[in-house]
């Protein structure tokens, strides 16, 4: 049997979780809400033009007050039609980790590596970049980090990758101090400003592929932080950790790696819901439990593919699936492409 990348556990917390809502003013995330303004500003566009339909305004960024991930979310959406720059989400991304790297996103690079960093992010998330959660794999000597849609955001999703993979590499460049080589996978066309996304994130690029994610070597996801500093993690991170949260697609997404046939009632009961208020709560991610349940599926039958190479009989087994005519109709349910498409956009 192929060795299956599969995620790290889930991370634990000091005390139980608190489920967040789209709509919860819980967020800390103002550096990167403040980063869009400027970025905005910046292309001749006021404050209050991007901040309209918010329901933020330009003091509560500059005071640090909380923001909820629909307000966020609305803000993104208006930065993303707003700033004609093509290079705004990747300019965003990268200001993370120099001019707006304060608060929460201040611990980033006094992380003992790459790893160290990821291990923290389910709680640092929600002051850094909330809307994006990952799935991390490590197979022959690789890591692969797998972009996740936390609340559901549909047509800004690219800008917000955007952000996220330009913050992520040039975490991994100031932390190292290193130019390791960095695969990145699109699941769009490749664009035309195709010289900002190099400069922002590398040549090694594709486009146009069954899933967007970052691939590195093993060993930048080892390799020691130049600025590591364990006394100032364990400072920046108490407060957090005596308020943990979760969101709930996250959740629903580990009950289904852990266990792939569990039901949307067995999940709403571990979460004290009765069946209706768990899809309702979805509802307002623009999620249903047969989408998470499909995109869970579909992640790890693309991920046994591009890492593994599997074999048509290795995906029927891990899929519990009959024959290979079944097989490769369950792939096209799941992906919208055949075996043979998808293996030849790895290729």
């Amino acid at each position: 049997m192929t060795n299956i990348p599969m995620p790290p556990k889930s991370s634990t917390f000091a005390s139980r979780p608190t489920l967040l809502g789209a709509s919860d003013k819980r967020l800390t995330a103002w550096p990167l809400a403040q980063a869009m303004i400027d970025v905005g500003v910046s292309q001749g566009i006021s404050s209050a033009s991007l901040l309209r339909g918010t329901s933020l305004f330009l003091e509560d960024v500059a005071n640090g007050s909380s923001m909820s991930a629909r307000q966020l979310s609305q803000l993104s959406m208006r930065a993303h039609k707003s700033i004609k720059n093509r290079d705004a989400g990747l300019q965003i991304g990268r200001m993370l980790t120099s001019s707006h790297m304060v608060g929460p996103l201040s611990l980033v690079l006094r992380c003992s590596s790459m790893e160290h960093c990821f291990s923290l992010l389910p709680q640092l998330r929600w002051g850094c970049m909330p809307l994006v959660h990952w799935r991390s794999y490590i197979h022959d000597d690789s890591v692969y980090l797998v972009p996740q849609n936390t609340f559901g955001v549909t047509e800004q999703w690219p800008f917000l990758v955007e952000i996220a993979f330009a913050w992520i590499v040039s975490i991994l460049r100031q932390g190292t101090g290193k130019r390791f080589p960095v695969n990145i996978d699109f699941a769009w066309s490749r664009p035309r400003n195709i010289y900002d996304y190099e400069e922002f994130l590398g040549t090694r690029l594709r486009f146009d592929q069954a899933i967007t994610l970052i691939r590195m070597p093993q060993e930048a996801w080892e390799t020691d932080f130049l600025m590591a500093d364990n006394d100032w993690i364990t400072t920046g991170m108490a407060p957090l950790k005596k308020q943990p949260m979760f969101a709930l697609s996250e959740h629903v997404q580990d009950m289904l790696l852990k266990q792939p046939d569990i039901t949307a009632a067995q999940i709403a009961g571990s979460l004290a819901m009765s069946l209706a208020t768990f899809k309702r709560r979805l509802a307002e991610h623009n999620m249903s439990f047969k989408q998470l349940s499909d995109d869970i599926q579909k992640q790890h039958a693309l991920m046994m593919l591009q890492t593994c190479r599997a074999n048509t009989q290795e995906l029927a087994e891990a899929f519990s699936v009959s024959d290979t005519t079944n097989l490769r109709r369950f792939i096209k349910r799941l992906t919208g492409m055949t075996l043979t498409q998808i293996r030849d956009s790895m290729s």
